[in-house]
C-alpha cells in the first residue's frame, strides 16, 4: 500500500515538472504552479502575489478570490511569522500559510508568493514548493547571466559603431554650415549618451548626509539654484551612494525640469521624505527625493515611454533623449527606482527611491 502511494506521489511530481517545463520567466512559472494546484484541486483558496523591491512591494497576480488586492492580503495575513522545518521554509499566520519562490527575500530581486488560506498537507504541497523554488532559482540565474552576456555583447558592438561614426564626423571640414554644425553637435551628444547608457556602471560609494548631497548637487546642476524651493528632511539621514553618479542623475532631471519651465528655476521644488516598506517579509526603509516642476507636463500617452533611450519631443532642439534613461540606470545600480507622474499642463513629479538601510528578513527573532 505504501509503495503505491509513493508511486502516485512521484507520478504527480513528474506531471507537475512537465507542466512547468515551458516557463521562460519566473512570473510565468509562478502562474503555472498556481494553475496546476488549482486545476488539480489540491487547494480551494489560493493567491499568487508578486513582491518587488519598492515601498509598496505587493501586487496580486492571480487569486481564486477575484476581489483580493494587496491591502486586503496584508490585513488578512499579517502578522506573518517565519518557520522552518523538515518540509522547508515558509511564513504562517492565523489566516494561512505563504511559500516564497526564494530563500533570500532580503535580496533586491523580484520574487513571488503563493498564499494558502487553509494549511495544506505538507506531504503533498512541500515537494511541489521545493521544486518551484529550485526552478525559480535556475530561471533567475539564467536570466541574470543572459542579460549580462547580452549587455556586454551589444556594448562592444555599439562602442565600435560609435567609434566609426565619430571617425566620419572628423572628416567634416572645420568650416561648416549652421545646419551641418547643429547636426554634428547633436551626433556628438548622441555618441556620448549612448556609450554612457550601454556601458556597465562601477559604483564607488561613500557616506554623505542627505542635505549636504542635495545642496552640493543642485548648485552644480542649476545656475539659479537659490530659486529652487527646497523642503529637505532635516534629520541626519545617512546616504551610502556613489555621489558623482547620483549627482549626475539629479542633474539630468533638473535639466528636464528647467526645459519644461523655460528655465524658470522658481517653478521647481525638491522635497524629501522617508517611508517604510509595506512588506510582511522584509524590513526596509526608503528615501524619496521628489523633483516637481510646474511646467508643461507630459502627455499621458507618452508616460510609458519617457524613460526609454532616444525618447524626446525636443529632438529639433538637439536633445538626444537619454536623460531619464541614464538617471534610471544609476538608480537601478543603487537598488533604487525612478518613478514619474505628470498632469499635462500643470506639473511633473520625478521621484528617486533610494534604499536607506540594508533590507533585513523578518524572522521569529
Amino acid at each position: 500500500m505504501g509503495s503505491g502511494k509513493e508511486g502516485n506521489r512521484i507520478m504527480r511530481l513528474n506531471e507537475f515538472i512537465d507542466f512547468c517545463s515551458g516557463a521562460v520567466s519566473e512570473e510565468m512559472l509562478a502562474m503555472q504552479v498556481f494553475d496546476f494546484l488549482v486545476n488539480n484541486r489540491h487547494v480551494d483558496k489560493l493567491h499568487l502575489l508578486q513582491h518587488k523591491n519598492i515601498p509598496q512591494p505587493l501586487k496580486v497576480i492571480q487569486s481564486t478570490d477575484p476581489g483580493l488586492d494587496s491591502e486586503q492580503f496584508l490585513r488578512q495575513y499579517n502578522p506573518l511569522q517565519h518557520h522552518s522545518d523538515e518540509y522547508g521554509s515558509y511564513y504562517a499566520s492565523d489566516s494561512g500559510i505563504c511559500y516564497l519562490s526564494t530563500d533570500a527575500p532580503e535580496q533586491p530581486a523580484t520574487f513571488y508568493i503563493l498564499a494558502f488560506e487553509t494549511i495544506p498537507s505538507p506531504a503533498v504541497i512541500s515537494p511541489v514548493m521545493q521544486i518551484w523554488k529550485s526552478l525559480s532559482k535556475s530561471l533567475r540565474r539564467h536570466t541574470i547571466e543572459g542579460n549580462i552576456r547580452t549587455q556586454y555583447k551589444y556594448a562592444d558592438l555599439i562602442s565600435q559603431l560609435l567609434h566609426d561614426v565619430h571617425a566620419i564626423l572628423e572628416m567634416f571640414p572645420q568650416e561648416k554650415s549652421a545646419e551641418v554644425e547643429n547636426r554634428w553637435n547633436y551626433q556628438e551628444q548622441v555618441n556620448k549618451k549612448v556609450l554612457r547608457y550601454v556601458r556597465d556602471l562601477e559604483l564607488f560609494k561613500s557616506d554623505m548626509a542627505l542635505e549636504t548631497f542635495l545642496n552640493n548637487a543642485i548648485k552644480l546642476a542649476c545656475p539659479d539654484y537659490e530659486k529652487i524651493k527646497l523642503d529637505i528632511n532635516k534629520k541626519a539621514i545617512p546616504l551610502n551612494i556613489d555621489v558623482d553618479l547620483m549627482a549626475e542623475a539629479l542633474s539630468e532631471i533638473l535639466k528636464n525640469a528647467l526645459a519644461a519651465t523655460d528655465n524658470e528655476a522658481e517653478k521647481i521644488e525638491i522635497s524629501t521624505r522617508c517611508e517604510e516598506s509595506h512588506s510582511p517579509f522584509i524590513r526596509q526603509k526608503w528615501l524619496k527625493i521628489i523633483i516637481r516642476d510646474y511646467g508643461k507636463g507630459i502627455v499621458p500617452d507618452f508616460l510609458p515611454y519617457v524613460k526609454k533611450p532616444f525618447f524626446t519631443t525636443d529632438k529639433f532642439l538637439g536633445r538626444p533623449g537619454f536623460g531619464l534613461a541614464i538617471a534610471e540606470k544609476i538608480l537601478n545600480a543603487h537598488n533604487g527606482r525612478l518613478e514619474i507622474q505628470s498632469i499635462k499642463g500643470h506639473h511633473t513629479d520625478v521621484t528617486f527611491l533610494i534604499p536607506v538601510n540594508t533590507p533585513v528578513c523578518i524572522t521569529d527573532g
